[in-house]
């Protein structure tokens, strides 16, 4: 946290001296408390007894914390210094960070005027704030404008979202207080909302000007993906009062003004169920009763005609059917092996792989993209090679665009390599948004799944120049009542003999009854055929199906080969559609 005012009181403005914060002892503080409630909440051998260390840590914390960081004249919580401070003195300036321990529920009711500051136009008041540090404080936006990065006034998302929940924490669980109110805290949600814009559109970025609109910590390759913002959150669990609660109920308690004559809240995933809230004045905004309503699985499980708090048990959960697990299959984090990208031309700062790292960036550090930035070509190719067939269905790709030099192209081709080895357009292409757009997952989805072992992107810009991929992806759905392994020796690799067939052994494995079709796939020039016809199997819940698979892999295979083979397994989900589980294994030549 470089250059809040304390850094400026040691000998190191940028990265200030060591101290005593009241964000890390409430961080720790709340950590302590969440993995004790973890603990008991499993109930295993000696999980009780590791409860109530944790529990005896957070308290130490808190109690050390109201000794050593509350200060009693000023009423609120402080820095202290550790160099060169023996007595603990606490420094002069209130930091927005001294409401913080309201966000774990740490600081008792008696500190509760520590909030009377936000409200205060000499305090963390401001028209895009709350500020960092209080306006009376001689470091108020020293230096703020120079140069990024001050803590010492300007507006941060990451600091904001932690006030506003502690706010909605004193309003809803504290008891009540003369210091601050509902209303105030609708008023710093709604500063806080108008700063999510910039140029007219939704936008966030590091920091923004407490008393101006605009923000001052902001660039390209800085804060395209900053997001510190927890706005959703504030606005469903603090304005809208949707408080989950540990056991089988939820909370109600909204912050929203009683004036307002309508809010909802639809399909709002809650352990497991679907939750709806409604408020609707007289009746008429939604037509399904007047006042608060509150529906659980479409079902109206509670009506009242004013908006004070209400608990509601919600039960538990019927069995639903377990969400698809989804594969990125030309995801190659480790960028070695396979799969593996290539490009007919790369700008030299640049990489193939980095467009397929599973990252995807659109800043310069850490670089992560392919460009052909000073290609000497009107268009290049950039291409996967897969090692072994996949069926290909669902396929996004980022374009990378600094504004410079490399920007998003007019039109791309998409081709797959087919059985001969030569290129093809992929057929079936429906794709959104239908002309390459910048900063979004273009999304190409195929009429009918594809099973190929390369694919080829060629994006082009029509008057020349820069194009670049930030991410490329292509995305599977897998069967989670299913396990696919091709079984391996002790090195993670099967062994396979040059020329000559050898035994391989694949297994399916099932929570549930499931008819599954496996098939096991090898790169191109290799032959698999297996020991006895494959054809629709119902496994039983707990089995496994295992099956065995002639292999021959070809006679000029070099011995430091690590071809892939890939088994595929055929089933359908609970609704019906289709879904393909797979493994992917290391040959070893022998």
């Amino acid at each position: 946290m470089p250059w809040p005012p304390v850094s400026y009181q040691s000998d190191d403005p940028y990265h200030g001296g060591d101290g005593f914060r009241p964000t890390l002892n409430a961080y720790q503080y709340g950590d302590a408390k969440a993995i004790a409630a973890l603990l008991r909440r499993r109930s295993g051998p000696g999980d009780r007894d590791a409860a109530r260390r944790y529990e005896s840590r957070a308290e130490a914390l808190r109690t050390s914390q109201e000794r050593l960081l509350w200060d009693e004249r000023d009423r609120f919580y402080k820095h202290v210094m550790r160099d060169g401070n023996p007595d603990r003195r606490r420094i002069a300036d209130r930091e927005q960070i001294g409401f913080v321990p309201w966000y774990f529920h740490m600081a008792p009711a008696e500190n509760a005027e520590a909030w009377a500051q936000l409200t205060d136009p000499q305090g963390f008041h401001a028209p895009y704030g709350p500020t960092t540090v209080e306006r009376r404080s001689p470091w108020f936006m020293h230096e703020a404008l120079d140069g990024c990065c001050r803590w010492n006034g300007p507006s941060w998302p990451f600091s904001t979202s932690h006030t506003l929940t502690a706010l909605a924490n004193l309003l809803i669980d504290y008891p009540a207080q003369p210091w601050i109110g509902p209303g105030d805290y609708v008023a710093a949600l709604r500063s806080y909302a108008l700063t999510h814009r910039k140029n007219g559109s939704p936008y966030i970025a590091e920091a923004h000007h407490p008393d101006e609109d605009r923000w001052i910590y902001d660039g390209r390759g800085h804060s395209e993906d900053y997001n510190h913002s927890t706005f959703n959150d504030l606005v469903l669990s603090g304005l809208l009062g949707i408080r989950p609660q540990p056991g089988a109920e939820v909370e109600i308690a909204p912050l929203a003004p009683a004036a307002w004559d309508r809010f909802a809240v639809e399909n709002l995933p809650y352990q497991g169920r679907n939750l709806t809230v409604l408020w609707d004045r007289d009746g008429t905004a939604y037509g399904r009763g007047a006042g608060l309503t509150v529906w659980l699985d479409g079902r109206r499980i509670h009506g009242q005609p004013d908006l004070w708090p209400v608990r509601l048990p919600v039960g538990r959960a019927g069995r639903r059917p377990a969400l698809p697990h989804l594969v990125d299959d030309l995801a190659n984090v480790a960028r070695s092996g396979y799969p593996a990208a290539s490009a007919s031309y790369t700008f030299a700062l640049d990489s193939p792989a980095r467009a397929v790292d599973g990252q995807d960036l659109h800043i310069d550090t850490p670089p992560s993209r392919w460009t052909n930035y000073q290609s000497p070509r009107a268009a290049d190719w950039l291409a996967v090679d897969l090692g072994v067939a996949v069926p290909v269905s669902d396929i996004r790709i980022s374009f990378y665009d600094d504004g410079g030099g490399v920007r998003t192209p007019d039109s791309y081709t998409l081709e797959h390599r087919t059985p001969d080895g030569g290129w093809a357009e992929l057929p079936g292409q429906l794709r959104t948004p239908a002309l390459p757009r910048r900063g979004v997952l273009n999304r190409v989805l195929l009429e009918r799944p594809v099973t190929t072992d390369g694919l080829r992107l060629t994006p082009v810009r029509d008057g020349g120049g820069g194009v670049g991929v930030s991410a490329w992806q292509a995305w599977r759905t897998e069967d989670p009542r299913l396990g696919a392994a091709v079984l391996t020796a002790g090195d993670g690799r099967v062994a396979v003999a040059p020329g000559r067939p050898v035994e391989v052994v694949t297994t399916v494995t099932a929570t549930a009854a499931v008819t599954v079709r496996p098939e096991l796939l090898a790169p191109a020039g290799w032959q698999v055929a297996p020991r006895r016809a494959v054809h629709d199997e119902r496994v039983r819940a707990g089995a496994v199906l295992r099956t065995r698979w002639t292999v021959t892999a070809p006679a000029d295979l070099p011995p430091d080969a690590t071809e892939p083979l890939r088994l595929l397994v055929h089933s359908r989900l609970e609704d019906g559609s289709p879904a393909v589980t797979g493994d992917v294994a290391p040959t070893r030549a022998e």
